[in-house]
């Protein structure tokens, strides 16, 4: 799981970046992703984190540069920078948590400001492990997902629980968009800003 393909050469390089609210477990996401690790004791982001991991989705090994940032709401004014070149969005919000939920639309509002319309935007429900506690239903997700046609599913970063699944969709998602050629091939004239970077340069460069 932890970047066992390392050593080969990558097909393709994405960014993708993590919103939501403090607390909702963006940092322990990232690290069951990229370390298969979780930390029980984990403490809000300063500023941004930074993970990669490789995963092969119809037969091509993508490299994925993942982006976390702190959920405080002075962040809520971060500059386009943070979102620059990004092909995926992962929208956390605690399934215990309501207000987290509540603060997805705020989120939401800044992607559309800042990112493509290509960019492929995925609502996660964080720690279903946690289900003793829950505050927003399955439901709740699934209809907000639907109105503004969002990727959805739930997930613990602690157990592990559909982290594996919800990752190989993102990264299917944005293969396909790239295959319909809503990602353009070196064309300065294009009004995408996404950016995928290829091992063979066929596309443009991507992400830091």
């Amino acid at each position: 799981m932890n970047n066992e393909n390392q050593d080969k050469k990558w097909d393709y390089q994405i960014k993708i970046i993590l919103l939501g609210s403090c607390g909702t477990g963006k940092t322990n996401f990232i690290s069951k992703i990229c370390r298969n690790q979780f930390d029980i004791e984990s403490h809000s982001t300063i500023g941004i984190e930074f993970g990669v991991r490789d995963v092969i989705v119809e037969s091509h090994l993508f490299r994925l540069q993942l982006w976390d940032t702190a959920g405080q709401e002075k962040f809520l004014s971060m500059t386009s920078g943070y979102f620059k070149n990004a092909a995926g969005v992962f929208l956390l919000y605690d399934i215990t948590k309501k207000d987290s939920f509540d603060q997805i639309q705020t989120w939401l509002k800044m992607c559309k400001q800042y990112l493509d319309q290509y960019c492929v935007l995925y609502l996660v429900g964080n720690k279903i492990d946690m289900q003793y506690l829950r505050e927003v239903n399955r439901s709740s997700g699934q209809s907000f997902a639907q109105v503004n046609q969002l990727l959805f599913e739930e997930c613990s970063a602690a157990s592990g629980e559909k982290i594996e699944d919800i990752l190989k969709e993102m990264v299917s998602n944005i293969y396909q968009i790239l295959m319909m050629n809503e990602i353009q091939v070196e064309n300065p004239q294009s009004k995408s800003s996404l950016s995928i970077k290829s091992s063979q340069n066929t596309l443009n460069s991507c992400c830091i």
